[in-house]
């Protein structure tokens, strides 16, 4: 068990930093914007790579393959039983965003520091596994939702590989083949892959810092239940789920902490392209993230005992 209270008051320093320094100016929009650019792009492939070839993936092979179908399927699932639990929703505005936010979260910037801190490397490749595998399912049945009123419109397969996805694909043939990077290249990996969670924390931050307007900052009912039922009621049902699959109660634990992560970025950036409710988007996220940094700290203090 690697975490403890500190982990808790770690991640909520480096909240605060980065609404601190967004509100004083030291911390500009256009630097917002480049964050998640090095995140994707570099530090999160260099944590992956460092994390996966330091675990014996052969033996975790069997957990892998139901990580990848529990994602499939609770994703699937979740995605039809919102269209027909809200058949009758009056707001088409709001309706895709809801069912996007339920399934999918902020893995990348919000629930992944909280895995690395519980969970370990194991944990990132297990975490990687999921959102990779969501990924495909985002870029295909998301946004064919979001755009194509249903049909699979404007998708490119490019949208489907990342460096992230291409860093996992590497770092697991060299798992398998027993070969971890070594002298300079280790040392630059290491150094790139300890930027991801205090950058990811301080991105967080500094997103909400930038809306400014106190509505965005005020749930209304429908944020609350999302924000509610995604971070608490969702990753409970995927743990009852979990306890008919054969794998150990630690990997139960994290899946379900993959599907409690909040309302992606994502969810506002396709609100504000597709004309859908950009400012309920936005709440969502707020309050989301909010509602699963409290939860995840008791987790962390519990977990911790």
């Amino acid at each position: 068990m690697q975490a403890d209270f500190s982990s808790v008051l770690f991640m909520l320093i480096l909240i605060v930093l980065g609404f601190a320094l967004k509100k004083i100016n030291i911390l500009h929009s256009e630097h917002i914007d480049t964050l998640p650019a090095l995140l994707l792009g570099i530090a999160y492939p260099a944590l992956i790579i460092v994390s996966v070839t330091s675990v014996d993936v052969k033996s975790l092979a069997l957990e892998s393959v139901y990580i990848v179908v529990v994602t499939i399927a609770v994703t699937v699932v979740l995605f039809f039983a919102g269209r027909v639990i809200l058949r009758k929703y009056g707001d088409a505005s709001r309706k895709p965003l809801i069912i996007f936010s339920m399934a999918v979260g902020n893995i990348a910037y919000v629930a992944l520091p909280v895995i690395r801190a519980v969970f370990g490397d194991v944990g990132v490749y297990y975490t990687m596994l999921h959102s990779t595998t969501q990924d495909i399912l985002i870029w295909t049945l998301y946004y064919s939702f979001f755009v194509g009123g249903g049909k699979f419109k404007g998708l490119k397969a490019k949208k489907l590989i990342s460096p992230c996805f291409l860093a996992l694909v590497c770092a697991i043939v060299l798992a398998v083949f027993g070969i971890a990077p070594k002298g300079l290249a280790s040392d630059v990996l290491m150094a790139l892959s300890g930027l991801t969670i205090p950058l990811a924390l301080i991105y967080v931050g500094g997103i909400m810092a930038a809306f400014s307007n106190i509505k965005d900052w005020i749930p209304d009912k429908d944020t609350l239940i999302i924000s509610f039922v995604k971070v608490l009621v969702v990753p409970a049902a995927v743990f009852g789920v979990m306890q008919f699959v054969p794998v150990s109660t630690e990997t139960r634990l994290l899946l379900a902490v993959c599907f409690s992560a909040p309302a992606t970025v994502m969810s506002t950036i396709w609100a504000k392209q597709y004309g859908y409710d950009y400012h309920f988007s936005i709440r969502t996220l707020i309050f989301s993230t909010l509602v699963f940094l409290i939860a995840a700290s008791v987790f962390i203090m519990l977990y911790s005992l």
